[in-house]
């Protein structure tokens, strides 16, 4: 278990909240909801341990998706990687 809270620490400092002075919803959305998954992971292991795991990997996927678009190569690029965390 600490792994993936590492793993998820880790992918929360990669995603810039500002872009040009400006505050970056997305990414605060989405690390609210991966927080929000963590905790009701937490309560899921208890009773079905293998469904919370897929829990966990999917739920916090969503961000990491929003996170490699910021550092897209462009805006179609943006766009392709968007699609994937939608």
């Amino acid at each position: 278990m600490m792994q993936r809270i590492n793993l998820y620490e880790n992918l929360f400092l990669t995603i810039n909240f500002y872009r040009n002075g400006k505050q970056n919803l997305i990414a605060e959305l989405t690390e609210k909801f991966a927080v929000k998954i963590n905790a009701f992971h937490m309560e899921v292991k208890k009773a079905v341990p293998s469904m919370a795991e897929q829990l966990f990997d999917s739920g916090t996927y969503v961000g990491a998706n929003v996170s490699e678009a910021q550092n897209a190569e462009s805006r179609k690029d943006f766009i392709h990687k968007m699609k994937f965390a939608a």
